[in-house]
């Protein structure tokens, strides 16, 4: 009979339950000889209320615990989430039926031998700048010469016709 008594308090009250009972066996057990001696009767009750201060601390200490597993509980569940995302990305696949998150061994090398290529002609555009800026420079020399030559040649044509309507004003008169 105790047995089932101890196993309902336990199922039903958990360690409270449990430290119940045993403060009303202890009380049941210390008064069987039925005495009304004060000071026996305020031993157990200074026993009981140490097993009520006991009692209080365990629970304190199971609400903290409980809030702990709580805490834990919500990490896994993030954890959980975080393994559920990664798993739906990991398994997403192209039209082929590879995994996008894979790069091929030919892509790699395309793109590497493409970045060569991208690099090659990079150095060649910048030596063609460099012609070009060489000419220009050769040109402009040039046409300096072409542009002293020239204003020479008005210069001179100037002082012909200068001279020709010298004569021809001299004839008139």
């Amino acid at each position: 009979m105790i047995e089932i008594i101890i196993a309902f308090m336990l199922e039903k009250g958990g360690i409270f339950g449990f430290m119940f009972l045993l403060a009303l066996v202890y009380i049941w057990w210390t008064g069987k000889d039925r005495t009304s001696d004060p000071e026996k009767i305020e031993e157990v009750e200074k026993k009981i209320e140490a097993l009520l201060q006991d009692l209080v601390g365990i629970k304190d200490n199971v609400d903290r615990a409980r809030k702990g597993v709580d805490m834990i509980s919500k990490d896994v569940s993030d954890v959980s989430s975080n393994v559920d995302d990664l798993w739906e990305w990991h398994s997403i696949k192209d039209p082929d039926g590879v995994p996008v998150w894979y790069v091929r061994r030919s892509i790699e090398e395309n793109i590497h031998n493409l970045s060569k290529e991208i690099k090659t002609d990079l150095e060649r555009l910048a030596q063609y700048s460099h012609d070009i800026s060489r000419l220009n420079e050769d040109r402009v020399e040039e046409l300096k010469e072409i542009i002293i030559r020239y204003n020479k040649s008005i210069l001179d044509l100037t002082l012909a016709l200068e001279k020709i309507k010298i004569v021809l004003e001299t004839r008139r008169v």
